[in-house]
């Protein structure tokens, strides 16, 4: 059964589910693209900005924590409201 995307519940659903799937693609690419990359400089300027107060917190190393918990938080939060939307 698949969500539908006419309410407001299923359309935040589905925000939240892109919102995390361009952050896992911004990890990788942080990780393995060049910095001349367009993708990665338009999600850059998307994701640095929600990332900063986070990455002052976290260390720095070659994966980007603050990254990886925000999808985390995302998926959750995406999850909770299947769970209680079906």
């Amino acid at each position: 059964m698949g969500l539908m995307l006419s309410d407001k519940v299923g359309l935040i659903i589905a925000f939240l589910n892109l919102t995390a799937f361009l952050l896992l693609v911004y990890i990788i690419l942080r990780v393995i693209a060049d910095s001349r990359s367009r993708v990665y400089a338009v999600l850059d300027k998307i994701f640095s900005p929600v990332l900063a107060p986070w990455r002052r917190l976290l260390p720095c190393r070659r994966i980007d924590a603050a990254a990886v918990i925000l999808v985390v938080l995302l998926r959750l939060i995406a999850f909770t409201r299947e769970r209680n939307y079906r």
